[in-house]
């Protein structure tokens, strides 16, 4: 099985590399500098923000598996999605949930409370891996670096950051409000997933209808849920001032 990893030589791609190395795949690896091919891994130097080095990536090969580690702007990534989907049979997009709280640790420069995290996580991560590998393979690796960051990452960083930067009580609320939004959105998918379980009209039909479905019923959750609070007020009025006022609807809500 050929595996594409970009963004491979980061702090979450080394031990995935290493993982599907081991456990026999063959391994293709993006990197910006030039790095010696090893025993069933093989380093591709470019740029992987570049499309043109990207476009000769699957000239040469195609691959089953391409697990994505980049970081991409909204315009960039939509300009990439078609050709990534198109160029293999499964796509994992991993992108760093812990983003925002790692800007503000940066900003405050906490990098020495902050120095064992992530050691601790890598550590965890790669004994996880060499588990849920032998049971689940790749899927095993990919969820285990999901799990890692979500249950070590992150609540370690929650605490450094409201030990030296925030007041600890704000630790709480902060909590219960992540809380909150995950529990709507989990309901938001939940809903539209059980609507669309009863959807069947034929292939074309079916699927444009659950696509009909899936933009129209998180959205009306959402508002339902969300329209009375500050945050949506104040997301409304970026979209007016975006806007410059032309759509009355959104100047009405968010006023």
């Amino acid at each position: 099985m050929k595996i594409l990893v970009l963004g491979g030589t980061g702090a979450m791609g080394v031990p995935l590399v290493r993982k599907l190395q081991h456990a026999g795949y063959e391994v293709y690896v993006t990197t910006r500098s030039e790095r010696k091919t090893e025993d069933g891994v093989c380093y591709i130097t470019g740029d992987a923000h570049e499309e043109d080095f990207v476009k000769r990536l699957f000239v040469q090969n195609r691959y089953d598996v391409i697990v994505d580690f980049m970081v991409y702007g909204s315009i960039e990534l939509e300009k990439r999605l078609p050709l990534l989907l198109d160029s293999t049979n499964h796509y994992f997009f991993v992108y760093e949930i812990n983003q925002l709280l790692n800007t503000y640790k940066d900003a405050g420069g906490i990098w020495h409370e902050d120095r064992f995290r992530p050691l601790a996580t890598a550590m965890v991560n790669l004994s996880m891996n060499m588990v849920m590998v032998q049971f689940w393979g790749i899927y095993g690796v990919i969820l285990s670096t999901v799990l890692s960051m979500l249950f070590v990452g992150m609540p370690w960083l929650f605490h450094n950051l409201f030990q030296t930067l925030f007041e600890r009580k704000q630790l709480v609320g902060y909590l219960k409000s992540l809380a909150f939004y995950v529990a709507i959105s989990v309901a938001a998918c939940g809903a539209t997933t059980f609507t669309c379980s009863f959807i069947w009209l034929g292939d074309w039909a079916t699927l444009f209808v659950r696509a009909m479905v899936c933009c129209v019923m998180p959205n009306v959750v959402f508002c339902a849920v969300y329209h009375k609070m500050p945050e949506f007020k104040r997301a409304l009025h970026l979209i007016d001032k975006m806007t410059k006022g032309r759509f009355r609807i959104v100047h009405k809500m968010g006023g």
